[in-house]
């Protein structure tokens, strides 16, 4: 079984082999899971965003424009001011899914810099 170790101290060496260590080890493989799977959830839940936000946006423009195109021909007042209604909702959700899809692709950005190192231990 692998196990996640956290070390702070001094190693001492002698003609470049380990002679001893003094210092703490400590087992953080149980910390080390949890936040990975925060990470996952976390990034789940990003995908997830990014999805439905670019799955909105088809019908969303479908919609604005119908609007445009029913604000060019004769209205009576109550249509005009239902239609701009329409125009401006739609709009105000378009801005809002910009942005969301904006944050994903930023938080994408930041999960692709991230790197783990791993360090293996054999006995000697």
């Amino acid at each position: 079984m692998e196990r996640e170790i956290a070390s702070s101290g001094r190693a001492f060496f002698e003609d470049g082999r380990l002679m001893h260590f003094a210092g703490i080890l400590q087992d953080v493989t149980a910390t080390v899971r949890r936040e990975h799977e925060a990470q996952d959830r976390a990034l789940f839940a990003e995908q997830m965003v990014g999805i439905v936000s670019h799955d909105l946006r088809n019908p969303l423009a479908a919609i604005h424009m119908s609007a445009q195109l029913l604000a060019r021909t004769p209205l009576t007042d109550l249509q005009r001011t239902t239609v701009e209604r329409i125009g401006r909702s739609t709009g105000r959700a378009t801005r809002l899914i910009a942005e969301l899809l904006d944050f994903t692709r930023r938080a994408s950005a930041r999960a692709c810099r991230c790197a783990r190192r791993r360090w293996t231990c054999t006995p000697w």
